[in-house]
């Protein structure tokens, strides 16, 4: 009844907080890890930057995120009546912050909305059923053009940079140098934009690259494993 309503809505909010907890953990870094990477600031100021300039964004999420939070409620993806379930909002929030929280200890760079989406599909395909379209054009297709998108964009602009910097006789020592120091923001975009510099360098670590990619492959199976088994229990 009554209590049972008021212990699943605790846990769930204990489940949100190690998905934020986890999240902030693997994701908060990335969009400034070229500045200690480069030499430009240490680590502990570059954490600083990316904090504060996280917390602004959670902020702005307030007012920009509307139909962000929309996608990920579930709702149009599973049946509505499944997606406002504790049980089922549990099961999904738990596997993506488990998730995150693993590849986090284990040193791996993954993307929350990709741990987010598994687990809504896993959870969703063991209690409803998915709606496949929805999935593909609302969260698969974005996922999949993000990263390239962002390796195209940044490698265009990387050259304009370079021709920019070599005309005004800008070097290394002048510290505004493009090449090493660019920091770029959000898991796909910021590997994708690293990616894009290292082709045009020809400096891409691909062993690195492939490590990435299928830790991006691995998260979504993983999460939805997690939320099936989960869901499967709470329900």
């Amino acid at each position: 009844g009554l209590h049972f309503l008021h212990m699943s809505l605790i846990f769930l909010f204990l489940a949100i907080a190690f998905l934020a907890y986890s999240n902030g953990a693997n994701d908060n870094i990335k969009g400034v890890a070229t500045l200690p990477g480069s030499g430009t600031a240490n680590y502990r100021k570059a954490v600083a930057i990316t904090t504060v300039f996280t917390f602004l964004g959670s902020a702005m999420a307030i007012f920009l995120a509307d139909q962000l939070l929309k996608n990920f409620s579930g709702k149009g993806l599973i049946d509505p009546e499944i997606a406002v379930q504790p049980g089922f909002l549990l099961a999904v929030g738990f596997a993506a912050a488990a998730t995150v929280f693993l590849a986090t200890r284990l040193g791996f760079s993954i993307s929350t909305t990709h741990a987010l989406t598994g687990a809504l599909v896993g959870g969703g395909l063991l209690v409803s059923q998915v709606n496949f379209p929805i999935l593909f054009h609302k969260f698969f297709i974005p996922l999949m053009i993000s990263p390239i998108l962002a390796a195209a964009l940044t490698a265009i602009v990387y050259l304009i940079f370079k021709k920019v910097r070599v005309r005004l006789g800008v070097t290394r020592e002048t510290c505004i140098c493009v090449e090493e120091r660019v920091a770029v923001v959000a898991t796909e975009s910021s590997c994708g934009a690293l990616f894009g510099i290292g082709m045009v360098n020809q400096k891409a670590r691909w062993n690195t690259i492939r490590g990435i990619l299928l830790s991006w492959l691995i998260t979504l199976p993983l999460a939805g494993s997690i939320a099936a088994v989960l869901a499967y229990l709470l329900f």
